[in-house]
């Protein structure tokens, strides 16, 4: 029983590390979109 207690809660770690994972790949994926907003208005306002 303890055995397979120790097991659930590595696999409950590694679910957490894969969800803070996502997360971080979704902020990079949202900041270098905003990066990429910024940039066309500088290229329409200088224009």
């Amino acid at each position: 029983f303890r055995a397979f207690y120790g097991r659930h809660e590595s696999a409950e770690i590694q679910q957490q590390q894969q969800q803070q994972q996502q997360q971080q790949e979704m902020h990079q994926k949202v900041s270098s979109m905003e990066i990429k907003t910024q940039q066309q208005q500088q290229e329409e306002t200088q224009s």
